[in-house]
């Protein structure tokens, strides 16, 4: 029997709080880069605000209860530690914050995140479980967030003939030797996302790579981490990460730039876990073109791409290398946060679907949204958006497969 992960405390957890939160000297030089304080002006939405009472929590003069809805509300774009002179490392206090409040998603919420990140379920069985709530809020939270069949129909209506994305068998090369990597495809992509996965494992083997799929029983603990769940986040996590124990040399791919992030935290070895783009931006082959795709895309670089994985431009400068293709790439400081970070999702917070209808208004007249991060395809899938897509599945699309 394995043993029970050790719960700390919340003595120990105010002890490793208070000296994060006490690092910041309240200069609020991150007021305009928080899309929460942006969009509400109020000094509790702020990295600075919510810091100070991050504080008064440590030091027990202020019960975490009544900072509840000032830490749920934010976003976890780390927005504010790019632009930190002090170096604050507000993701860190703020995840040790969210583990002193009590019981800080509702249960309808708490049973959502159990659906998305529930290993004992396939994806199969988890598109089961949504007839046992029809008609409920969660019902329709769930349909919004699974894929719409029509946009894919017209996502292989518009590519070029014989690029559909359905996987095809791994192909060996004569002339170059097999790699083996790692595919994470994460604990809800499988269910959110089939198609990016079908893409990647395509993509991969179509390069020459020996894939092997770590499938939706692996879980980065990220939403469990947000929640305040800090021994459940690292179990998941370190399960996650033991098969890179067994081959220190094979790396581990991400189709999500949250994943990515989350994972990178805590290894001592970061550069073997990659977010996908990040890795065929580095490795894809001079002599492997790709097919025209005559598409507008707006490009949607995911707050843990650009402030996690401090990796902005990779995704577009991988894009770019398909012809014909005219890309737009969201400002960041006009829109800096899709608002599906943190427990936005979970909690249907009012700013997040501000941030959300901006994005839906500025993507009007383009053929795809293209974003790599699960959560953020998510938070921008409805009724009033272009189809989403990760950026693999363009490629997929692209790639010569005659070549």
């Amino acid at each position: 029997m394995k043993p029970s992960p050790i719960v700390p405390s919340a003595a120990a957890i105010q002890q490793q709080l208070q000296p994060l939160a006490d690092r910041c000297v309240q200069c609020g030089l991150c007021l305009p880069h928080c899309p929460t304080y942006r969009a509400t002006r109020h000094e509790a939405a702020s990295p600075r605000g919510r810091l100070a009472l991050m504080a008064a929590i440590a030091n027990a003069s202020l019960p975490a209860s009544a900072a509840a809805a000032s830490l749920q509300g934010c976003l976890g774009c780390r927005s504010c530690e790019v632009i930190c002179p002090s170096g604050v490392a507000y993701d860190s206090a703020h995840s040790l914050a969210m583990a002193l409040l009590p019981q800080p998603l509702s249960r309808p919420a708490r049973l959502l995140r159990w659906l998305l990140t529930g290993q004992q379920y396939s994806a199969r069985q988890l598109r089961r479980q949504l007839r046992h709530y029809c008609g409920s809020a969660l019902q329709r939270q769930l349909r919004r967030w699974l894929p719409r069949h029509s946009h894919l129909a017209a996502l292989e209506a518009r590519l070029p003939d014989g690029a559909a994305i359905a996987p095809r068998p791994a192909r060996q090369s004569a002339t170059q030797p097999i790699d083996r990597v790692l595919l994470f495809a994460g604990c809800s992509s499988e269910l959110l996302q089939p198609r990016t996965v079908a893409a990647a494992l395509r993509l991969l083997q179509q390069l020459g790579y020996h894939v092997e799929l770590l499938d939706d029983r692996y879980c980065c603990g990220a939403l469990h981490r947000h929640s305040g769940d800090l021994t459940t986040a690292a179990t998941r996590r370190a399960a996650t990460l033991a098969p890179l124990a067994i081959d220190p040399q094979r790396p581990l791919l991400l189709l999500s730039s949250a994943c990515a992030s989350e994972l990178r935290a805590d290894h001592p070895q970061p550069q073997q876990i990659e977010e996908i783009g990040h890795f065929l931006q580095r490795v894809w082959p001079t002599d492997r073109p790709l097919q025209p795709l005559a598409w507008r895309v707006l490009l949607h670089t995911p707050c843990s791409q650009r402030n996690g994985l401090r990796q902005g431009h990779t995704t577009e400068q991988l894009l770019r290398r398909i012809p014909a293709l005219q890309i737009t790439t969201l400002d960041p400081q006009r829109y800096p946060c899709c608002g599906g970070g943190g427990l936005s999702q979970l909690t249907a917070s009012p700013t997040a679907n501000q941030l959300q209808a901006a994005i839906w208004k500025a993507a009007q007249g383009y053929h795809a949204i293209v974003t790599s991060n699960v959560g953020c395809v998510t938070q921008l899938r409805g009724r009033d958006a272009p189809p989403l897509y990760h950026p693999v599945e363009l490629l997929a699309a692209a790639l010569d497969c005659d070549h």
